[in-house]
Order: C-alpha cells, then structure tokens, then sequence
C-alpha cells in the first residue's frame, strides 16, 4: 500500500520535473494565452480605414487600409501570421442585420501589416441590391479590434464621372518672327575689381558632437534556467525517493 502510494507521488515528481526541464512544452500555450490576453486589451481598438468606394456597373469595389497596430500588440512570437478577413452579404433592406443577409462572397487578405492598403471586389454585383462588408484582422485566428461593417452601394453607374474624358487641346499657334536688326553691344565692357575680399578664417574649436543615445534594448532574459534547475531539483528528489520506496 505505502509502496504504491510512494510510487504515484515519485512518478507525478517526474512528470512535473520534465515539464519545467524542457520549456517547450509549456511555451506555446503560454504564447497563445498571452496573444488572446492581448487581443481582449485591444477589443476596442480600430483598425481599419475606408479609402473610397468605386463601381464599374457589373461589380463593386471597396479600398481600405490597416491602421498600424503592431507597436500596440508589443512583444509577440516571430513568424505570427495576421490576415484580414472578410465578407460580403447581399441584404434583403439598408437596416437589416448580417444575419438576415446571404453571404455572396468571401476571403482573405494575407500578410497584413501596418498601413497595408488592400482591394475587395465584389463580381456580378446587381445594381438594384443592397450590399454589405465584414472586416476582421485576425492574429494566428485570434480577432484584433472591432469588426468593420459597412454598406456598399453603385454610384452613378452609366454617366460621365468628372475627369474622365477630358477635352481634346487647342492647337497652337504660330511663332512669331524674331526682330530683323538685334542691337550692338557696347564697345567699352567694365574691368573687374583688383582687390577681391580675403576669405573669412574657419574657426578654431568646432563644437563637440555627442552621437544620440543608443535605442532600447530588446527584452531576450528568459526564465529557462530557472525551469532548468528546479527540474533538476525535482529530479533529483524523486529520485531520492524512489530508493526509499524500494528499501521500504
């Protein structure tokens, strides 16, 4: 009874032990916890700016633009992914809710960073319907900010925009003829001074340069060696007693 018992505490010792030698283990989900705690920091936050809406009387198009937000999320894992996703929902009225709307097209902006200007088109786009957008930056899946919702609509589909087609330019006209008889230049030209000023003398003591303070240094102290040694410890003594188990 106390043999097995023993046995059961040694063996949740090494267990725990392992855990805390290879950190590893335990890094990922703790980088996970730390990017979904950031993401609930930054719920509120916007990040996205509409530029302009366009149309081209078969299809709807919308540019925007993603606020800079990676000084915001601060420390995260190299290699994070951020993708801006979105849809596009045919609405059956303007007030209506994306849940009564049908979605008609979908995708994803991939490797989105700060101020990174994107597209989304929407093709075999009816001018007589109603359409709406859904934004969402997302890191590793994980939502950033709010949900950019908005109405797209046709403008004047058919009719001359400003701009587009600009009047053909007037012909030139004629040069006129130069004059027959130029006139003469003079006989007596002015003499240059003889005694050009004497350069100033540089000055002696320039003035010390201080080069700029260097910038901050990365946070790269890790805490391993820590895990390492209190793995070892607890090693160690589950080791210690598991022979006492076995003289028991």
């Amino acid at each position: 009874m106390i043999k097995n018992y023993l046995k059961s505490i040694i063996m949740c010792m090494l267990l725990f032990a392992l855990s805390f030698s290879f950190p590893g283990f335990s890094s990922a989900s703790q980088e996970g916890t730390t990017l979904e705690m950031k993401a609930e920091a930054l719920k509120s936050a916007n990040f996205f700016t509409v530029l302009r809406f366009d149309d081209d009387c078969t299809s709807l198009y919308m540019d925007a633009k993603v606020n800079p937000f990676m000084d915001q999320l601060g420390d995260v894992p190299k290699g994070t992914n951020y993708d801006v996703v979105y849809h596009i929902y045919e609405m059956p009225a303007t007030n209506s809710s994306l849940s009564q709307g049908k979605l008609v097209s979908s995708g994803k902006i991939a490797n989105a960073t700060d101020n990174k200007r994107f597209s989304i088109k929407v093709p075999n786009a009816e001018k007589s319907k109603k359409y709406t957008a859904k934004l969402e930056l997302r890191a590793e899946g994980t939502k950033l900010g709010k949900t950019l919702v908005t109405n797209l609509q046709f403008g004047d589909c058919g009719k001359d925009k400003p701009g587009n087609k600009p009047g053909n330019p007037g012909n030139p006209g004629n040069p006129g003829n130069p004059g027959d008889n130029p006139g003469t230049p003079g006989d007596n030209p002015g003499q240059p001074g003889d005694n050009p000023g004497k350069p100033g003398n540089p000055g002696n003591n320039p003035g010390n340069q201080h080069p700029g303070n260097g910038g901050k240094m990365p946070k790269t102290a890790t805490a391993y060696p820590v895990y390492m040694i209190a793995g070892i410890g607890l090693l160690l003594a589950g080791l210690g007693l598991s022979r006492l188990a076995k003289r028991a």
